[in-house]
């Protein structure tokens, strides 16, 4: 199969070390411990923890950027593939979900389009899909790679990404500078030669965005905080995704409407309005969401109580909100009902209990 498994393995294949721009190196940070009435979920022994110390510690990996001189970008609005110059595909760059290399979009393809060539240099940014349709994904794995590339020095001409669809692409990219005219999107009719591809490697683990991209995205978008603050208790509520609702939201909003929260819903605001709203609060509940990758516009000290459903209870947050000063409490709620996809599942709230996490918060 005409396939390079990593981008690594192209670079030692082709002998292209001189390529590689090295630009953060490995570190090591120790994490507060999250608080909470119930045990630490299972699934935050992803992060390392070190028994005789006692305290946490995550790994900040290696993130380089590597120009591919030659290469090929070829796809369409949802899948896109990277090809090196002798025509293999490099698989973890153009990744976009199949469980096995053979099942790629590329290699089911019965003809491929002619491509066009350019003497331009295009910077990679097509995460997969699902990624460039969420918001966590979009700002803090997406337009962190941005400032590899610009730490690289490298001359970029062009930016390639999926189509923006999205109010917070455009209000996004439009604070980072990237003009349209420097934007190419990805469509039914893309087979393009680049003078160089432009690849950043974000070195993270799996959901646990390293401190310099929080640092990072946070510098960009956030300007300036106005004046007349919005409220200073938030409950973020997910009334209208379409998974991993609270099903008793009105017996929960009603319940922290007396405690002075106020309820908001973070699509129905502007990205700048959201800014304000998560930076001027003191308090901040929210179920698990990308809405709560925000927390990095949140001022040092605030008080973070996460709700979870218990078949998806990740330390995501808890990380960012290390990174970024914030005391931060968990609350697992009770499961409704059985969707094959964990991820999904809505929850249940039990009022004592979040009333207790509260008082542990000192709310």
């Amino acid at each position: 199969m005409n396939v390079y498994h990593s981008l690594e393995e192209w670079i030692s294949a082709s002998g292209n070390f001189h390529t590689v721009h090295n630009i953060v190196g490995a570190e090591i940070n120790t994490l507060l411990q999250p608080k909470g009435i119930q045990p630490i979920p299972p699934a935050f022994s992803q992060v390392p923890y070190d028994v005789v110390n006692q305290v946490y510690y995550a790994n900040t990996l290696p993130s380089s950027v590597v120009s591919i001189p030659n290469g090929r970008i070829y796809g369409e609005p949802e899948h896109c593939s990277i090809i090196a110059p002798d025509n293999k595909l490099i698989w973890d760059i153009s990744w976009s979900g199949e469980p096995t290399v053979g099942e790629h979009w590329f290699f089911k393809q019965e003809r491929a389009l002619q491509y066009k060539e350019t003497a331009e240099s295009i910077a990679i940014l097509t995460i997969p899909w699902i990624c460039h349709q969420n918001y966590y994904h979009w700002t803090l794995e997406n337009l962190s790679r941005i400032n590899l590339i610009r730490k690289s020095g490298m001359k970029v001409d062009k930016f390639i990404m999926h189509p923006r669809n999205l109010r917070f692409h455009y209000e996004t990219l439009n604070r980072l500078g990237i003009l349209d005219e420097q934007i190419i999107e990805v469509n039914q009719a893309l087979h393009l030669k680049a003078n160089q591809l432009i690849v950043p490697r974000l070195g993270m683990p799996p959901l646990l965005p390293p401190k310099w991209a929080c640092e990072f995205v946070r510098k960009e978008l956030f300007t300036s905080m106005e004046q007349n603050g919005k409220y200073n208790r938030i409950y973020i509520s997910r009334g209208s995704a379409k998974h991993r609702k609270i099903k008793n939201e009105d017996e929960v909003s009603q319940f922290l409407n007396h405690l002075g929260f106020q309820k908001i819903t973070l699509e129905n605001y502007t990205l700048n309005e959201q800014i304000q709203l998560i930076a001027s609060a003191d308090i901040i509940v929210s179920p698990h969401g990308a809405g709560l990758a925000n927390l990095i516009f949140a001022k040092p000290g605030t008080k973070i109580i996460e709700l979870f459903n218990p078949s998806w209870a990740i330390p995501l947050y808890w990380v960012l909100s290390n990174w970024c000063n914030l005391d931060y409490y968990f609350y697992i709620g009770d499961p409704v009902g059985s969707p094959s996809f964990p991820v999904r599942s809505d929850m249940s709230i039990q009022l004592p209990q979040l009333k207790n996490v509260l008082e542990l918060a000192g709310v």
